[in-house]
């Protein structure tokens, strides 16, 4: 698997934008620094999608399902094309697509979001998996048991220990190549 190949030379770069919801990173694809880092990556990290379904926070003030489904319609569609850019500009680079918690399980409505964010991670799981070599890495049960104690003071994004968390998992998936871990990893080599 890929990690057994790794060599101990590491370097990260970190083309993520706060905030960035799925289609700006389409755009962003377009940019040719972006198209470079990519063509040149032996490993591809991604989370998309948390922007696009909570909308800044807009998604539990008006929380109706007809909102999220054109959202997540809009998200599908825009996955698709940013994981064939992917693939055209690097073919064989694993590409690690990390799956979203819930920020949300304290609130009134914390049933409810439950639902659309496994939904939500269940459609990004299924599209990974008509892709080659797209490994999904879930985060969803992560947070489920004592969620705030990972959460910053702002109650959405993850504090440090949240972020340890999130990245012990995908250290984990990495090292098996989401191939049948017990963390609920897929992969797909189409």
């Amino acid at each position: 698997n890929f990690y057994k190949k790794t060599t101990k030379n590491v370097e990260n770069v970190n083309l993520a934008i706060s905030g960035a919801r799925s289609d700006q990173l389409l755009k962003q694809l377009d940019q040719k620094e972006v198209q470079n880092q990519i063509k040149s990556a032996d490993v591809i990290l991604m989370t998309i999608g948390g922007n696009d379904l909570f909308r800044g926070g807009e998604a539990l003030e008006d929380f109706k399902s007809d909102v999220i489904t054109q959202a997540e319609t809009s998200y599908k569609n825009n996955l698709q094309q940013i994981y064939q850019t992917i693939r055209k500009l690097n073919p064989s680079a694993p590409v690690f697509h990390i799956g979203l918690y819930n920020p949300f399980m304290t609130l009134e409505n914390a049933t409810e979001m439950t639902n659309v964010v496994a939904k939500w991670n269940m459609e990004s799981q299924n599209l990974t998996q008509q892709e080659k070599d797209i490994i999904y890495v879930p985060t969803f049960d992560l947070f489920q048991q004592n969620g705030e104690a990972y959460l910053a003071t702002d109650k959405f994004h993850p504090n440090h220990a949240g972020y340890q968390f999130i990245g012990n998992r995908v250290t984990e998936v990495i090292q098996t190549g989401g191939d049948g871990s017990d963390d609920g990893a897929s992969t797909s080599s189409n």
